[in-house]
Order: C-alpha cells, then sequence, then structure tokens
C-alpha cells in the first residue's frame, strides 16, 4: 500500500528502507510503502536510521549522565506570576514546566534518589513543603555533544 500526505510514524513503526520510496512496518498494520520529500528521523541519539544510512557523527561524545523526575504539582500560581523555573544548588537541578499541570526536575548528575528524596528535592526547588506533588515517571538520560552537517539524505536527524 503507498501513503501520501503528512504522516507519523508512531512508536512501535519501523523501517527496512529510507531511499524513496520509503517502506515502513507497523507492529499492528502490516508494512507499506511512503514517498516524501524529506524524513525527520526522531529516533535519539543512537539512532537506528542514521546508523542504517551510515550518517557518521563526530564531536566531543558522551558528557555525563543526567537524572529526570517527571511530576504534577499545583504550581499555577508561579506561572500567573511569570515564574517558570526554579533551581537548586546544591545538588545542582533545575524544575521547569511544560505549562499543562507537570513540571520536569532535572539533576545534573547520575544519583539514583527515592520517592520521598525526589519530593523533597521538589520541595526544596519551589520553597514549599506543603505541595501535593504526584510522581509521574522518572528518567536516566545519557547527554553528549556530537553531529553532522554533511548529511547527503533528505533526512532531518532530530536526536
Amino acid at each position: 500500500m503507498l501513503k501520501t500526505g503528512a504522516l507519523g510514524a508512531e512508536s512501535g513503526t519501523s523501517a527496512s528502507r529510507f531511499e524513496p520510496p520509503l517502506a515502513l512496518r507497523e507492529r499492528d498494520a502490516g508494512e507499506y510503502t511512503l514517498r516524501a520529500d524529506y524524513l525527520i528521523a526522531a529516533d535519539g541519539h543512537a539512532s537506528p536510521i542514521r546508523e542504517t544510512l551510515g550518517i557518521n557523527r563526530d564531536g566531543r561524545g558522551f558528557l555525563r549522565t543526567i537524572r529526570s523526575v517527571l511530576c504534577r504539582a499545583p504550581l499555577e500560581e508561579y506561572l500567573e506570576s511569570g515564574i517558570s523555573q526554579f533551581e537548586i544548588q546544591q545538588p545542582t537541578a533545575m524544575l521547569t514546566t511544560y505549562r499543562d499541570g507537570r513540571w520536569l526536575l532535572m539533576f545534573s548528575d547520575d544519583g539514583d534518589r527515592d520517592e520521598p528524596t525526589l519530593k523533597a528535592m521538589i520541595h526544596k526547588a519551589t520553597g514549599r513543603s506543603d505541595l501535593e506533588i504526584d510522581i509521574i515517571t522518572t528518567g536516566r538520560w545519557e547527554l553528549s555533544a556530537r553531529g553532522d552537517m554533511s548529511v547527503s539524505h533528505p533526512i532531518y536527524l532530530a536526536t
């Protein structure tokens, strides 16, 4: 089957051919081909699409591993007054918002913290110990500095 127009390949979609037309396979829908002027490959820093196409990366590489916690907290009053970011000095961390009730606390280290500690860090960042905090998820991220601007394929690598 040939699909046209603006399409977004969701999680669970894989590609077996990247030269036009693209050959894609969806977990539940089977294989199809797609004609496109370009491909946005937003499949992470270890991009299988980049690897398959042989697009090299250079640069400093790995910088450090950082941790994050995504939560919900009633901090609308801060947003209304223009405050959307908080910082902690020890440990170094930044709390910022998606402006939909979700807040993201990013630690600059790879420390493993339990839920009470994470909530205490959010309290510390906001200066408020009375907040009801709902932890949604935590993450561990590898921060790196790499790139290749000499790409000859019509592909944008959003890593």
